[in-house]
């Protein structure tokens, strides 16, 4: 079945504590969740989840439940290394953002000129230091060096 939807959140690290925080904060509780079997998926389950680990032996796994999850990482990766000179910490947030919403909103294209049109019209003006602030090494040490993290939630 291929996914309708996805999520993007990059996590603080890829320990049992970051994944818990992500769970409890972006999937519903009781859900069952599949895992290649990696120790820091042990958070799922304390957040709650039906976590069922499948150990793939490293590499790419050729278990069919991860077809999809391949498939959106390497749509992501090219979607990022497409259209990004770079993606540097501090610009990360917002270019998943951008790739997740795409992705949830590819069905009916003729609405997204109006979703923003839209959305322009409703938002406050912001001055220039608010929309570099991104660019401070503050805001890029708020979620360390991590890497990108995909999952996906249904909708």
């Amino acid at each position: 079945m291929k996914p309708v939807y996805t999520h993007v959140r990059r996590v603080k690290a890829f320990d049992k504590v970051a994944i818990k925080a992500y769970a409890e904060a972006s999937i519903e509780p009781g859900s069952w969740v599949h895992s290649d079997g990696l120790g820091c998926f042990n958070g799922l389950a304390d957040a709650g989840m039906k976590h069922v680990p499948v150990v793939t032996g490293g590499g790419r796994p050729d278990e069919v439940r991860f077809k999809w999850v391949n498939v959106g990482l390497g749509n992501l990766k090219s979607a990022l290394t497409g259209t990004c000179r770079s993606c540097d910490a501090h610009h990360v947030d917002r270019y998943l953002a951008a790739y997740e919403w795409r992705f949830n909103h590819r069905f009916d294209l003729r609405l997204n000129l109006g979703r923003l049109a839209g959305v322009a019209a409703h938002t406050a003006p912001a001055p220039y230091h608010s929309i570099a602030a991104v660019r401070t090494k503050k805001s890029a040490e708020a979620f360390g060096q991590s890497g990108l993290r995909l999952g996906s939630y249904r909708q």
